[in-house]
């Protein structure tokens, strides 16, 4: 850990390691490709920076990351909950190749996942510097 200035609440503290996409969303032992304008590339290692005070990191996991991952990624089994919960369910709308859902539809809890989305574009530009 690193002393410095939280990005978020703007207070000195001890900065956590923050990821910009959960590490539990990294699989274990496979490459990651990515696309970038100028090609394809292969992401060698997770992008992380010393961003948040312990106290923000926990804000974020309670207030959306926990709760998406729970749907996305969870610690115990391989299975994706969130896709099984979709197989199950009557879609929106249907197209040849897509079907739409509303997550509401299918008990998930849409501020967390909304919080969860924002919080990843909030860190983007931070996890770059």
């Amino acid at each position: 850990m690193s002393r410095g200035i939280c990005k978020l609440c703007t207070q000195e503290d001890e900065l956590q390691e923050s990821h910009f996409m959960p590490a539990a969303l990294y699989p274990r032992g496979k490459k990651l490709e990515f696309l970038s304008p100028s090609g394809v590339g292969l992401l060698k290692v997770q992008m992380k920076a010393h961003l948040l005070c312990r106290a923000c990191e926990t804000r974020f996991d309670q207030n959306g990351e926990s709760e998406v991952l729970r749907h996305l990624a969870p610690k115990v089994t391989k299975r994706f909950p969130l896709h099984e919960r979709l197989r199950l369910a009557l879609p929106r709308e249907e197209y040849p190749d897509f079907s739409r859902f509303a997550g509401y539809d299918v008990g998930l809890n849409m501020d967390k996942f909304a919080y969860f989305a924002l919080s990843v574009v909030w860190r983007a530009p931070l996890c770059q510097q």
